[in-house]
């Protein structure tokens, strides 16, 4: 079995580029969803989403100073063309891939490693607010997974 101190970085990377790439995601069908509607709602939404979360998180992945430098722009690049994917929809790609179903399965897989990272990083420094972390991405990862939506 692996270290504990080994799981708890290896988890929290992957974490957060699983959701990052996430986000990327969904900021290309925002796009393609403002483009065919042009609504206000529609507009709001899709600033809403760039200013709260989206830049957010871009920010996050550049600075962080301790990934290196290589890792952090092959994660902006990913993240360019999940956008892109997300906003042109290919024929080529499964169209489930751009179900909502699919996106909350997504999202509790990111839970997970997020959980994993929280769990063992509590256990392994015997700290309270990590363990706390992973529970609430692990009820956050639980509640995607059985939120039920209208088929689309």
């Amino acid at each position: 079995m692996a270290e504990l101190s080994s799981i708890s970085p290896t988890a929290y990377v992957l974490g957060a580029a699983s959701l990052y790439l996430g986000f990327s995601g969904v900021l290309g069908i925002l796009i393609r969803y403002v483009n065919q509607h042009r609504s206000k709602l529609a507009i709001l939404l899709g600033t809403g989403y760039v200013c709260l979360l989206f830049l957010p998180a871009t920010a996050f992945v550049v600075q962080r100073s301790g990934w290196p430098l290589f890792l952090r722009l092959t994660l902006l690049l990913l993240a360019a063309l999940v956008a892109a994917l997300g906003l042109l929809q290919p024929v080529w790609a499964p169209r489930e891939l751009w179900r909502p179903v699919f996106g909350r399965r997504y999202f509790a897989a990111a839970m997970a490693l997020s959980a994993l990272w929280g769990f063992s990083l509590g256990i392994s420094t015997s700290t309270l607010f990590p363990q706390l972390v992973g529970a609430s991405a692990l009820v956050a990862g639980l509640a995607a997974l059985f939120t039920h939506s209208k088929p689309t």
